[in-house]
């Protein structure tokens, strides 16, 4: 497959494992590319040799790379499908690794891997598309955009300053268990389906049943620690934290202290008692000698959204693109 467009010429061939060098290659000048932006970013010893140990496990699944003059400028490799995220069948490149463009015209390289991919997953029956890159990226994101992606998560880092401006004055506990977060955790679980998030989390149960509550108690187990705003005696709004954790492999590092749940009550909200929590979560980080703060959430969710984007960075976007589920491979008049 050869492309040609004001007069620049990409070759999309199948990803094979004699690519997986040059592809590492790629992924690490892409991701030392994102630290010179946000230097927050985890740093490894070697992505390189990181990712070319990521590719070799999924080097059998579908994927193309694009190449320029023979160089190889560009990949995307599909990393896992699944027959029903958010009730559709879905194919995957996420977790960053699996894709990568680079140089000046890195959004039509972006184009074509994308194409080719598109048609495998049709092919297969798989009419929703979910692809992460790096926040940082611009072009890229507008590149997505342009081919009808919309986002579903990201992923922001902070630094372990202390808010900026006043901090309210509210009392905040670290619990011991979660007997005291079961009512408010109902809440939270049932505050996904409603709009404009319409999301059903994992475990989520539509006969009305509750998941959490034949759950193992998490701060007992040392999974988690937790710190709740109380006001009047109940908790008001609450912070999941753990350390050395990410939901990206790449991002997994000991200096993270990771912010793994969250939520406010409704009539709480505004009243900077999220603020609170986060002075006490970088105060709990500084205290453990971490380095960062680090959250991944639902970009539609507006309440927990917007508070993140006002106190991290973006790392890493999460895409999504459903299209016409009548449309099949047999329709396919192009190469």
């Amino acid at each position: 497959m050869t492309s040609v467009e004001s007069g620049l010429e990409f070759e999309i061939r199948r990803f094979e494992a004699s690519h997986i060098a040059d592809a590492a290659r790629l992924f690490a000048q892409m991701y030392d590319g994102a630290r010179q932006k946000l230097p927050l970013l985890p740093e490894h010893e070697d992505v390189e040799a990181f990712t070319a140990a990521k590719l070799e496990g999924i080097s059998r699944n579908p994927g193309f790379v694009a190449l320029d003059g023979g160089n190889l400028v560009g990949y995307m490799v599909e990393l896992f499908t699944n027959d029903s995220f958010m009730s559709r069948p879905t194919g995957f490149v996420i977790e960053l690794f699996p894709f990568a463009a680079v140089g000046p015209c890195r959004d039509r390289i972006c184009q074509l891997l994308y194409q080719a991919m598109a048609r495998s997953w049709i092919e297969r029956g798989l009419h929703a598309h979910q692809i992460s890159f790096f926040a940082s990226d611009d072009d890229l994101a507008f590149a997505f955009y342009r081919l009808g992606f919309g986002m579903t998560h990201f992923q922001l880092f902070r630094d372990l300053t202390p808010p900026a401006g006043k901090i309210q004055d509210v009392e905040i506990r670290y619990l011991e268990n979660e007997d005291d977060l079961r009512e408010i955790e109902r809440e939270h679980r049932g505050f996904y389906p409603n709009p404009p998030l319409l999301w059903i989390p994992h475990g989520y149960l539509e006969d009305g049943g509750d998941p959490g509550e034949s759950r193992p108690d998490r701060i007992r187990s040392g999974e988690v620690e937790v710190i709740a705003a109380v006001v009047d005696g109940q908790v008001a709004a609450y912070f999941d934290l753990s350390r050395g954790t990410a939901e990206t492999e790449l991002f997994v590092a000991a200096g993270n202290g990771q912010i793994k749940g969250a939520y406010g009550r409704p009539e709480y909200r505004g009243r900077g008692i999220g603020k609170a929590l986060l002075g006490e979560a970088v105060r709990w980080a500084r205290h453990h000698d971490l380095d960062r703060l680090y959250v991944e959430g639902e970009s539609a969710n507006i309440y927990g959204g917007n508070f993140w984007l006002s106190h991290f960075r973006p790392a890493e976007y999460s895409v999504r693109r459903c299209v016409d589920d009548r449309v099949r491979a047999s329709m396919f008049t192009e190469e």
